[in-house]
């Protein structure tokens, strides 16, 4: 089976989510890598993407967004539906720093003409800041 990486460059937006981890403040839009800043303070943050079904699928067409971040997500949604997220295994050499790990979640039967993916980060104030540093959408024929 061959694999073919989509990169989900910006615009992304962000939202500061309080103590429940609902949204507060406004909208920004923002561009990977994103890192919360100590200075904001928040409980969370949640990173939003819309993206186009890509084309030239067929039934035996395998679609998983992956994410390179330093701590896997609170949560992540697809469609406004709960998505799996699995920490993903690569043989050989990933080129990823020790800080950031590839996260896999498998949306093929989420997918839809026009998809929204949504990622939440919780944030500990014991932990190093949450920090997402590129998201792809990988296409396995």
């Amino acid at each position: 089976m061959k694999a073919h990486r989509i990169r989900l460059v910006g615009p992304w937006e962000a939202r500061q989510l309080d103590n429940n981890l609902q949204p507060i403040g406004d909208v920004i839009n923002c561009q990977l890598p994103y890192s919360v800043m100590p200075q904001q303070n928040p409980s969370g943050v949640l990173l939003l993407r819309g993206f186009h079904c890509p084309t030239g699928i067929d039934q035996n067409t395998i679609l998983r967004i992956i994410l390179k971040a330093n701590q896997q997500p609170h949560e992540v949604r697809m469609n406004s539906m709960p998505a799996e997220v699995i920490e993903a295994t690569r043989i050989g050499n990933t080129g990823l720093n020790e800080t950031h790990r590839e996260f896999s979640i498998d949306i093929t039967p989420s997918i839809a003409a026009f998809n929204h993916l949504i990622v939440i980060f919780q944030v500990s104030r014991t932990e190093i800041p949450a920090s997402l540093e590129t998201a792809w959408l990988e296409i396995q024929d």
